[in-house]
Order: structure tokens, then sequence, then C-alpha cells
């Protein structure tokens, strides 16, 4: 994501807020490594509430150690959407050292960009993998599937007592993060403000939760991104 312009977000959050922020992050991957929810709680909301969703097992012992310091964190392996099942595709560790993408940087572990594409959407990581590998290892010897429970956000919600309005949602779910936007309850949940990738959906995808959540935010896109802010508070 966009750090300068999702921080300023967060920023104009923590501004209007009376109370302990209240954040949940869908997609938190290790929770640490290009988020800007990270450095944004640890700076200015060392108070807040966070909700952390990664439903990949291998990320969320890493996750809870980044986010030891917050008392007021919660953690899920579910992801968010329909009731039932949800096949993600993942790259495996034997390959997380030759796939190494020119974006990451060397100082990431081996495993942050591998599997910072993990998603539901098969043809996206192999995309990914052909343009990380260069044809070696090929998709299919890179990827394999991993079934996850899936649920509506506010039954994550529940299962973790995390009830109540959110501040801040912050969704990147690689290709997912329409459905995810879908099953979030929003009439409900109420988050004052929304950042979400839309580079990765199809152009009728982007236009689609873009009308589906236009009447109540505020929308600006920046590059990949979208960021919402409820027109109560703009």
């Amino acid at each position: 994501m966009d750090f300068k312009h999702v921080y300023r977000m967060f920023a104009l959050a923590l501004r209007d807020a009376d109370r302990p922020l209240r954040i949940v992050v869908v997609g938190a991957n290790d929770g640490r490594l290009a988020d800007p929810i990270y450095p944004f709680i640890k700076t200015h909301a060392i108070d807040a509430q966070a909700l952390l969703i990664e439903p990949h097992p291998y990320l969320m012992p890493i996750l809870k150690e980044h986010y030891a310091f917050l008392s007021g964190a919660r953690f899920s392996a579910f992801a968010v959407g329909a009731p039932g099942t949800t096949t993600l595709y993942s790259v495996k560790p034997e390959h997380w050292e030759t796939l190494q993408p020119a974006y990451a940087p060397a100082s990431w572990p081996a495993y942050r960009a591998p599997l910072g594409i993990t998603s539901a959407d098969r043809d996206f990581v192999e995309r990914w993998v052909r343009s990380a590998g260069g044809g070696s290892p090929s998709p299919d010897e890179a990827i394999a599937p991993f079934d996850v429970t899936s649920k509506p956000l506010l039954d994550v919600m529940s299962d973790c007592d995390f009830t109540g309005p959110i501040d801040i949602l912050q969704i990147d779910t690689e290709g997912f993060d329409d459905v995810v936007l879908y099953h979030s309850a929003l009439e409900t949940t109420r988050p004052r403000m929304i950042a979400f990738e839309h580079g990765h959906l199809a152009d009728s995808s982007q236009q689609d939760i873009l009308e589906f959540i236009g009447t109540d935010y505020e929308t600006t896109r920046i590059g990949r991104d979208v960021i919402g802010v409820r027109k109560s508070l703009t």
C-alpha cells in the first residue's frame, strides 16, 4: 500500500477519535514488513485495539511475535468471506529463496515476498511465480493449495470478542479484497475509514466495489489502492 497516503488517513482517524482506536486488518501477513498499520500503532496508537486476521499458518506465530507489544491485539486465522471453506494458493517453502522478486529488499526474510502473494486466485499466484522466477520453478512445482475456514467479518469479530464499531478497516488479500468488503457488514461495523487494494481486481470488479461502498464513503484511488472515508467525517 501507498504508505504516505494511507498513513495520512490513519492520522485523521486518530485526530477525530475520542477513545482508543479500533483497527481491523484482513490479510495481516507478518504484521510488520510493508504494512503502514504497524509503525502507526507503535508511534501514535499504542493503546489501540486491533484485530489481526491472517489465515496462513506459517505467518501466525510471526504476526503474534511482532504484535507482542500491543496488549489490545486479537488474532484470527479465519478467512473473511462467505461461510464455508476457502481454498488459498501459496508458494511452497522450498522455493522461497529462489522466488525473490526485484521489489523485495534484501533485508526482507525469505518468506515475506512469496507468502505476501498468497491468494484465492490461483491465476494471480501463477503470474507472480512466472514473473519472479523467470520460468523456473514452474507454477505447478511452486504452488500448493490449502483450505481455510471462512466466515463473515462479524462472526470473526464475535469469535475474538471484538465487538463494536471499527475506526480503520485495512484489507490486503491479493485479489480477494472485494469479497472481504462484501462480507464485512459495513452497515453494522461502519468503519470510519477503509483502505484496500483494487489493483488486482478485474476492471468490472473494481467498478462494482466502488459503487458498493460509494453510497457511504468518499473514495480516492492512489495507485493500486483505494482509500474510503465515511462521508459523515468528510
